[in-house]
């Protein structure tokens, strides 16, 4: 038996490098007395396995062999028909209306595609027969219907100067109406009538339903074996074959057990579960259909996939998955893959799991790149640290290391010595917050009540001084003021002055045309006069009761408006951190470490046309043993501060807080090594500690300790990892 000293020379001998283990010293295993296919099926699978051991085959028997094991895949299509109707309109041109009702949706035949389709159809039909026509509720049948912009008047009151003639900050006659305080309107060209365009100038609309079909396919496929090969393997068996297939038109109120009951009755397809099969139907099928939908169309097909399932027993072993098999275990064969390999599926073979992460779950398996036997008792695992050859601190500090990572072994540092140690090694945490103004300006109104107008001109948003909060903050500070001294009145645009507009509905005319009998002068369904307008075609407006005028809400009937401007201020806090070091030591390890200590803090007020790298500069110049890199930290800054700053942002206060963090940077040599990280170090490695951690263990950074990895990935990468049971 090789032991784990003379493992461990071998490698420093090798320089690092652990040469592949040749077959003869694996463990041998002999082929099995019994020359069952079925065994040669499992030894070709468990050695396509990385980290199964075949030697459990040696004394296998073949105990039970199962040919009526099946699984199969059942995919169910049925074709959804959606229907919807929707009400249209276009200018009346003189068509036939037939007005008849609408009937139930789906007694509309329009055909129906084939019950797979790979995406959704959609059709659209006019029910013309449908029809009917009616007076457009816009322009009341006239074709026309009066401004909204001027209330039919042609023209509007002029909003750039207010009652007294002039503009609003200046004293110069209004130069839009010359002083007559009235203009033309735009919007009818001074006619005071717009041609509606929901009729085309007919006054009549023809109505129909629109009938929209949509058509798609609901698809589901379930998975049923009388074994416990997973729905992931039947899926992926290329040798299934089609055993049943059905289209038939199909309804939601059809019974799906009765129908497939009577179907599935035969020798292939007898041991299908229909009530299981019925489950996957209602859930993924049938629970879809709503109100609009109808199922109209199924296809359902059944692929049989053949499975062999095999019993054997192995002496001096135990099935760990089901105790009461004892030394008996089992596997399933499915097939043959796409490279001709046997595909099989188990789930209990008892060497199928490397010796690697403990004694636990050590099997011996083959990847392991270590010479061994199979009866060497397993303790052999135990984790022995070489003893230190030098009473160096910083070497007692990687051996503390070293000994709490879980693929590195310490025997490299048995004739290690330090050769260089820098105490000026430094790391920064730098944090930045900017307190950023961001101000608007809104123009507010509001019913004149007689109160005074300064009529200030509007100054330059940040002249007005309301204070700042502190540069910090958690969330965002939100505060509004109205600058009253900016008011002016001005006349309401909505009713010109007037205090009451033309009523929307009627459009000032007091009566409405009735829709309720359309252009014939009686009821849609009855030959007597109409109910509603007595046979006079319009009835009362209920919006302004018959007055053709309503009160203007806008200005509380008043005629004028007061305005002024509101100035809505918003502060937030942009808050940046940054890393730098001397050196390697990753950002994470920076952040996470305890012992920083406050190397600098500053507030100050700050805009974004101060010149931060001078400023900084300067304030560093001051400060010992400082290594902080200006024009990173610059750069930081203008990314993730100065570069978010817009028009109506800026600048107010900036706090800047560096931490540093002390490390002790060691270089050490170790005989019969080389640094594959680096090769100009040649034997010499580095670490890097800066701190003691929550359980007093020492934080230490490194990347090219030698024997940092496990060799059971192979001997390329073999490292003699004490995690290793079996050297």
């Amino acid at each position: 038996m090789i032991t784990v000293c003379n493992s461990i020379v071998l490698d420093i001998v090798m320089a690092n490098k652990v040469a592949p283990v040749p077959d003869s010293k694996l463990p041998s295993f002999t082929t099995s007395k019994t020359s069952s296919p079925f065994l040669d099926i499992m030894r070709t699978y468990v050695q396509s396995k990385m980290c199964y051991h075949p030697s459990a085959l040696t004394n296998a028997n073949v105990t039970n062999i199962n040919n009526k094991a099946v699984a199969y895949q059942i995919d169910l299509w049925t074709l959804v028909d959606r229907r919807s109707a929707k009400q249209r309109e276009r200018p009346y041109n003189a068509e036939n209306t037939p007005r008849e009702p609408l009937k139930n949706l789906w007694s509309y035949d329009f055909g129906h595609p084939k019950t797979v389709l790979k995406k959704k159809l959609k059709l659209t039909y006019d029910l013309m027969q449908t029809s009917w026509k009616t007076i457009c509720p816009k322009c009341d049948g006239h074709g026309r219907y009066d401004c909204w912009s001027c209330d039919g008047r042609g023209l509007k009151h002029c909003t750039n100067c207010p009652t007294n003639y002039s503009t609003t900050y200046y004293t110069a006659t209004c130069s839009s109406c010359h002083g007559s305080r009235l203009k033309k309107c735009s919007s009818c060209g001074g006619s005071g009538r717009i041609d509606c365009s929901r009729c085309s100038k007919r006054g009549i609309l023809l109505h129909w339903y629109e009938l929209k079909i949509v058509w798609y396919t609901i698809h589901s496929v379930s998975y049923q074996s009388n074994t416990p090969l997973p729905p992931k393997k039947i899926k992926k068996a290329p040798g299934k074959e089609n055993s049943f297939t059905v289209d038939v038109i199909w309804s939601q109120t059809t019974s799906f057990d009765q129908y497939f009951q009577s179907k599935l009755a035969t020798p292939l397809n007898s041991l299908v579960k229909i009530d299981q099969l019925t489950r996957d139907f209602n859930k993924k099928h049938l629970k879809k259909m709503k109100k609009d939908r109808r199922m109209i169309g199924l296809k359902c097909e059944i692929q049989r996939l053949g499975v062999t399932e095999v019993e054997y027993e192995i002496e001096g072993f135990t099935n760990k998955r089901d105790v009461n098999m004892g030394n008996r275990f089992h596997f399933y064969h499915y097939g043959i893959g796409k490279k001709n390999e046997p595909l099989v599926y188990e789930n209990d073979y008892p060497l199928n799991a490397c010796g690697c992460f403990g004694v636990g779950c050590a099997h011996y398996s083959k990847c392991c790149t270590q010479s061994f036997s199979i009866t060497e008792n397993k303790t052999m695992a135990s984790k022995v640290a070489p003893a230190p050859d030098t009473s160096s601190p910083f070497l007692d500090i990687m051996k503390t290391y070293v000994q709490s990572k879980m693929c590195y072994h310490p025997s490299a540092l048995m004739n290690a010595n330090v050769t260089n140690v820098n105490t000026k090694a430094t790391a920064y945490q730098i944090d930045l917050w900017t307190l950023i103004d961001r101000r608007t300006i809104e123009q507010q109104g509001r019913p004149y009540n007689g109160e005074n107008t300064p009529q200030e001109q509007l100054r330059d948003p940040w002249s007005y001084d309301f204070g700042r909060p502190a540069i910090v903050l958690e969330n965002r500070q939100k505060s509004v003021h109205d600058l009253m001294q900016t008011s002016w009145k001005a006349a309401c645009s909505k009713c010109n002055g007037h205090g009451m507009h033309n009523c929307a509905s009627c459009h000032g005319r007091g009566r409405r045309a009735c829709t309720h009998c359309g252009t014939t002068q009686n009821s849609a369904q009855h030959a007597h006069q109409c109910i509603s307008c007595h046979g006079t075609r319009t009835v009362t407006c209920s919006n302004c009761r018959g007055h053709g005028k309503v009160s203007c809400t806008r200005c509380n009937r008043r005629g004028v408006l007061l305005h002024w401007h509101r100035l809505t201020i918003e502060w937030y806090t942009l808050h940046s951190v940054s890393y730098q070091s001397n050196t390697p030591l990753p950002v994470k390890k920076i952040k996470q470490a305890p012992g920083k200590q406050i190397y600098l803090s500053l507030e100050q007020g700050w805009s974004q046309t101060a010149q931060f790298d001078q400023y900084f500069q300067s304030r560093l110049a001051t400060l010992p043993n400082c290594s902080v890199k200006i024009n990173e930290l610059t750069e930081d800054y203008n990314k993730k501060h100065l570069q978010n700053i817009k028009q109506n942002m800026r600048m107010i206060a900036l706090k800047c807080e560096i931490q540093k963090l002390d490390i002790t940077e060691v270089e050490y040599e170790i005989e019969g090594f080389t640094n594959k990280r680096d090769e100009n170090m040649g034997n010499k490695f580095r670490f890097y500690h800066y701190g003691v951690g929550k359980e007093n263990e020492p934080l230490v950074y490194e990347n090219d300790y030698p024997l940092n990895t496990c060799g059971c990935c192979g001997a390329g990468c073999a490292h003699y990892s004490k995690c290793c049971t079996v050297m």
